[in-house]
């Protein structure tokens, strides 16, 4: 939170520079049941409420706790509107699926993305609950030079 407070300490309209090595900061949903963590490896003031973060991490954590990751080499996030965006691409990892894309726009309160360009989405089932292991047929697991 010391780093909110160096944020903030820079007033908008003046010409004050703050260049932070470690950017973290955090939100809950109005109805409190999920929340987001957006870290970056350096952020800088962009004046106002502005930060300018490289190496955006944005953590999304869903009313079921699943955690939704998305990854960013830069975000620029307004920090009083908790709103973020980018030219550049990204990466959303979750444990059923995974996007790329090129430019996008979050809400982070509203946990919402939206992704300009380029979305390649890759989808990964689940197993199914009732699927049993095959069984091995005693012919398969003979070793191959048997007669």
């Amino acid at each position: 939170m010391l780093l909110l407070a160096a944020l903030a300490s820079v007033g908008a309209g003046t010409s004050s520079q703050v260049a932070l090595g470690e950017f973290r900061t955090r939100g809950i949903t109005a109805d409190e049941k999920a929340s987001w963590r957006l870290t970056g490896g350096s952020a800088d003031s962009a004046g106002g409420d502005m930060v300018n973060l490289t190496n955006a991490e944005l953590t999304f954590t869903t009313e079921a706790k699943e955690k939704i990751v998305v990854t960013s080499p830069n975000c620029q996030f307004n920090r009083q509107t908790k709103t973020g965006s980018s030219e550049a691409p990204l990466h959303v990892e979750h444990e059923r699926l995974s996007v790329d894309g090129v430019g996008y726009d979050v809400l982070a309160d509203q946990q919402e993305l939206h992704i300009r360009s380029k979305v390649k989405m890759k989808i990964r089932m689940p197993p199914k609950p009732d699927a049993k292991p095959k069984a091995e047929t005693p012919e398969a697991a003979k070793p191959a030079d048997t007669p």
